[in-house]
């Protein structure tokens, strides 16, 4: 065998990988491991791995090795490398879900000294950025168990990792033994680092967990701070500029449609109760999708990401670009609540001079007490009433697109075939309806329904009165005689 760093072979094979082996604090087994000739990565690695996973965990070892040449220290002994996920705490659960685990696929270095996690990229084919190391000697050691091995740290989180080869596991369970009873012994060699240490990912150096530079190689990185002002500033730049530009577009595109409801219900409010509910709901929602936005752009950029001190400078003027783009876009959803909505302007009135009909505005005089959509009640001297409603048309709604709608739902419940069209005065923009209903005991009554379109609001009015077979004739022609000498007058709220 050559020693470390030089190539490295056990049977002959060149590769320039480094030497893996766990017997190195004492054999695995009662037994002693015989060199059989038949592996290339350490004797006996066959009592754990299938030839396909020895080449497999060669392979995995060369890919780290950049990593490992930066990180590893003098006379550091490798045992054993493995391929794991990161268990995430239940915070980092929200916003990626699932997806966690995908973007958190790691390479376990495990050595005489500690072990060194190396996060890899989406495919987990090539080192990331973020490498971390748990010392044994600063107290750290490792708990196996339900496939996860955990490391606790007194100055930090604990952290798991979950442990799919079914290889590693076994031979983890009888490796971590004898990394204990080393530390138990005080017998590992002291590093110079803490217990637990961030590398930067160009030279290898300790570096704090949220750096801004190495100071050994002066490499510079992506902060949090700037990943929460892109996120706050502009939907999904936080996550643009964590590097995850398919999350960014997701965001963008979330966002965007979150702003158009808000704006919608802003532009749709007539009133100050709508007007207030609108912005406390639109207020809560905007908080809750920025402040993920925020948690997950800085889980992300948490993985010492390098940038150049010039796209540094261009992602802090984007970010001030955003925030006025932002603030100037708030302020004008706000400013205009309420100017672009529909609302109801006028109501019907009985024309001056027509004394035989009279008209209420009491509410508790109605025949729909409870349905706050009615505006007046209208009765004359032979016991005729009509109920008067009105509902506000959305922005661009025009009486033909209200019948449209109106006739697909009769069709839908099943009762356009039942109801009768009639034309009304050309003073307005309308039309009429007449629908049978039938009592248990056999009688036939009619509901007369008077669609008027009031073109200022825009607004629909419903004029409703009912009556008997024999009465609908009267009723009608009464009716319209009103219609014929209705007129438009200021809106005017019903006393409730």
């Amino acid at each position: 065998m050559s020693s470390e760093g030089n190539q490295t072979s056990w049977h002959g094979s060149t590769t320039s990988a480094r030497k893996l082996n766990p017997n190195q604090l004492g054999n695995l087994n009662d037994e002693p491991a015989v060199d059989t000739g038949t592996s290339t990565l350490f004797p006996g690695a066959e009592r754990y791995l299938s030839k396909s996973g020895i080449r497999k965990k060669r392979q995995l070892l060369e890919r780290v090795e950049p990593v490992l040449g930066r990180v590893l220290e003098d006379g550091e002994q490798l045992l054993w490398i493995l391929s794991a996920h990161q268990v995430p705490r239940l915070i980092e659960w929200f916003g990626l879900g699932m997806f966690f685990l995908n973007m958190h696929k790691v390479t376990l270095v495990i050595t005489d000294r500690r072990v060194i996690e190396i996060l890899m990229d989406l495919g987990g084919s090539k080192p990331g950025t973020r490498i971390r190391s748990y010392a044994w000697a600063g107290g750290v050691l490792p708990k196996r168990g339900f496939g996860k091995l955990t490391v606790s740290p007194s100055s930090d989180q604990k952290v798991t990792w979950r442990i799919a080869a079914r290889g590693d596991r076994q031979l983890l369970k009888a490796l971590l033994p004898r990394i204990e009873e080393q530390v138990t012994r005080s017998t590992v060699p002291s590093l110079e680092q803490e217990s637990v240490v961030w590398h930067c990912p160009e030279c290898g150096a300790a570096i704090p967990s949220k750096p801004q530079v190495c100071s050994q190689c002066n490499t510079r990185f992506r902060t949090s701070g700037m990943a929460a002002w892109l996120a706050l500033a502009f939907p999904g730049a936080g996550l643009y500029y964590a590097k995850r530009p398919v999350l960014g577009t997701l965001d963008l595109v979330g966002e965007l449609v979150l702003f158009g409801l808000m704006l919608v219900g802003f532009m749709a409010s007539s009133g100050y109760e709508e007007m207030l509910g609108g912005i406390a709901l639109g207020a809560f929602l905007f908080a809750v999708t920025k402040l993920e936005s925020v948690h997950v752009s800085d889980m992300l950029v948490r993985r010492a990401i390098p940038v150049a001190a010039t796209g540094q400078a261009r992602w802090r003027k984007f970010a001030q670009g955003g925030t006025i783009l932002t603030v100037v876009a708030l302020g004008l959803m706000v400013a205009s609540t309420g100017q672009l909505a529909s609302s109801l302007t006028r109501d019907l009135e009985v024309a001056p001079g027509n004394e035989g009909w009279q008209v209420t505005r009491t509410a508790a005089e109605f025949s729909y007490q409870d349905d706050e959509t009615q505006r007046s009640e209208w009765m004359n001297e032979f016991g005729l009433s009509a109920a008067v409603f009105a509902y506000l048309g959305m922005p661009g709604e025009t009486l033909a697109s209200f019948r449209e709608e109106y006739e697909q739902n009769l069709r839908q419940q099943g009762g356009y075939s039942e109801v009768e069209w009639f034309e009304i005065p050309s003073t307005f923009e309308a039309f009429g309806v007449i629908t049978p209903f039938s009592n248990p005991d056999g009688t036939i009554w009619y509901e007369i329904d008077y669609y008027i379109w009031d073109t200022e609001s825009p607004a629909v009015h419903q004029l409703v009165l009912t009556a008997f077979e024999e009465e609908v004739e009267a009723a009608m022609t009464s009716l319209r005689d009103l219609l014929d000498h209705a007129t438009w007058i200021t809106a005017v709220e019903p006393t409730r």
